[in-house]
C-alpha cells in the first residue's frame, strides 16, 4: 500500500516521537532504549520488554510472556532475558531499571535523568531527546552557574 505525501509526512513524524521517563528513553522506529542520551545494545526481545515498562510502567507476567512470544521467544527463558537487561544496564553504570513484583509482574524504576527529573514525557521529538547527554547536563550547568556569578540585572 502506497501512502499520500500527506500520511508519509504524519508517519515520519510519529516515528520520530519518544516516551521518556527519567533518564529511559523510548525510541519507537526503529525500536532502541537510551540512557541518559546513551543508547544501550538490547536484542529485539530485551527491547520489547524494556519498552513495554517504559510505555507502560508496569507489566503482568502475562504480558511479559506474551511479548516474548510475540518475538519467538520462550517466555520460560523470561528471567534470562531480565537478568540480561540488568546486566546491560549495571555496565555503563546505571541503577536497575527493572523491579520484580512478586506474583504479579514487572514495574519500572525510574531514575532521574542528569537534571534530577523524574518527569515522564510522552510525544517528545527525538532532536529534544538528544539535548539529554551528559555534554549537554554539563553545559546547562554551567551556563547556569556563570549567569549567578553576575549581579542581579545585568
Amino acid at each position: 500500500m502506497t501512502l499520500s505525501a500527506p500520511q508519509q509526512l504524519v508517519q515520519n513524524e510519529l516515528s520520530r516521537l519518544v516516551i521518556k521517563r527519567g533518564a529511559l528513553a523510548f525510541l519507537p522506529e526503529p525500536p532502541e532504549i537510551r540512557w541518559n542520551g546513551v543508547t544501550l545494545r538490547l536484542s529485539p526481545l530485551e527491547t520489547e520488554i524494556l519498552s513495554l515498562l517504559v510505555r507502560r510502567g508496569r507489566a503482568s507476567w502475562e504480558d511479559v510472556d506474551s511479548a516474548i512470544a510475540a518475538l519467538h521467544g520462550n517466555p520460560h527463558n523470561r528471567e534470562i532475558f531480565i537478568h540480561r537487561i540488568r546486566s546491560k544496564f549495571a555496565a555503563i553504570g546505571a541503577a536497575d531499571p527493572v523491579e520484580t513484583v512478586r506474583g504479579w509482574g514487572l514495574r519500572l524504576r525510574v531514575e532521574r535523568d542528569l537534571f534530577g527529573s523524574t518527569t515522564t514525557w510522552i510525544g517528545a521529538r527525538t532532536d529534544a531527546i538528544d539535548a539529554f547527554t551528559p555534554e549537554a547536563a554539563r553545559a546547562i550547568a554551567a551556563s547556569g552557574a556563570a549567569q549567578l556569578d553576575r549581579p542581579f540585572g545585568a
